[in-house]
Parts: structure tokens; C-alpha cells; sequence
């Protein structure tokens, strides 16, 4: 970086995050997914996040798995949660990514609050900036 400027999680998540009570129908939950044009679903417990579902898990889990939609989305989540600060640097977020083998990270305060959600093509588009 040219700067020498520490890019941090907070710096580059996106704050436009979708998310359903924990007991939200699988069919609820994908349709409020598709209205939004959403790629994945954070699930709260009592507004804390405690899984996230991607339209991924949507195929695979739902359909070869359960086959039904009138079942509680926590029943496919991906749980626990795997997150992050939002002071930590993206470099710390691309080895959390790479050694899940996941595509995003939901940024998440020390009073459990959902602040962003922070994906690949955010940190390689923070680091191509900084570069210039």
C-alpha cells in the first residue's frame, strides 16, 4: 500500500445487509433475498446474528437436503457464525476467508451488532485503490 495506511474491515464492508429473524420460513427468507437482490441472509436471534445463509445454501441445503420451504431457516444456516471486528485490517479478513474456504464475512461489534458484511471483490477493490 502506498499509503501505509492500514485498511481495516470497517473501511470497506457494505452496511446494505439483509437479514431474518431465526424462525423465518426458508421460502420467507429466499424471497426476501431475491426481492433485495441479495446473495446471502444474515439469521438473528434476538438481533444477534447467529448464522448466515447463501443462496448457495439455498440450493444445496434446501433443495438436496430437506426438499421443502415451509421449514425454519435455521435448519440450513451455516452456524456458528464465523465474523469479524470492524477494526481488523482486511489482510487478517482474507485469512479468516481463505482458511474457511468461505466468500464473506459479516462484521459484527463487541455488543453483537451487525455492522457490514465484507466479501472478496470489496478487499481486492480497497486494494486496487490504494495502490493508486
Amino acid at each position: 500500500m502506498a499509503s501505509g495506511k492500514i485498511i481495516r474491515a470497517k473501511d470497506v464492508m457494505h452496511r446494505d445487509i439483509i437479514s431474518v429473524d431465526i424462525q423465518t420460513l426458508v421460502k420467507d427468507a429466499a424471497k426476501k433475498m431475491t426481492d433485495l437482490d441479495g446473495d446471502s441472509i444474515i439469521v438473528v436471534d434476538n438481533n444477534i446474528p447467529v448464522g448466515i445463509v447463501t443462496y448457495k445454501d439455498l440450493v444445496k441445503k434446501n433443495i438436496t437436503i430437506t426438499n421443502s420451504t415451509d421449514i425454519p431457516i435455521r435448519k440450513i444456516m451455516s452456524s456458528p457464525l464465523i465474523h469479524a471486528g470492524p477494526d481488523q485490517s482486511i489482510w487478517e479478513i482474507m485469512d479468516l476467508i481463505y482458511a474457511r474456504n468461505i466468500r464473506r464475512i459479516p462484521i459484527i461489534d463487541e455488543y453483537d451488532t451487525l455492522l457490514g458484511i465484507v466479501n472478496l471483490m470489496s478487499i481486492n477493490k480497497a486494494l486496487s485503490l490504494s495502490r493508486n
